[in-house]
């Protein structure tokens, strides 16, 4: 029998999911692992729930935190990015 592997990231989302208030260690654990572009749909998901005012003050509250934590995570990795961008180029001219 092979073993199958699967990755933290979808353990994760999955659980993500079924808990409607996720534990800290499960979304830090998410964060780590969540490409830009992931990162960037689920943004927008919450932005559309936000603006179309179907949750509650406490959801809202809730998914305010975890969108900011979710832009804090696409600067991150927007700004290494760039690093490596500026690092290629200076590789480039020297």
């Amino acid at each position: 029998m092979q073993n199958f592997r699967v990755p933290l990231a979808l353990i994760c989302y999955v659980q993500m999911i079924d808990m409607p208030f996720p534990t800290k260690r499960i979304r830090l654990r998410f964060m780590e692992r969540i490409s830009f572009e992931d990162a960037l749909k689920k943004l927008e998901a919450i932005v559309n729930k936000l603006e179309d005012g179907s949750v509650s003050l406490e959801e809202s509250v809730s998914l305010y935190e975890e969108g900011m934590k979710l832009s804090k995570h696409c600067s991150e990795i927007l700004e290494k990015a760039e690093l490596r961008i500026d690092k290629v180029n200076q590789e480039q001219i020297t």
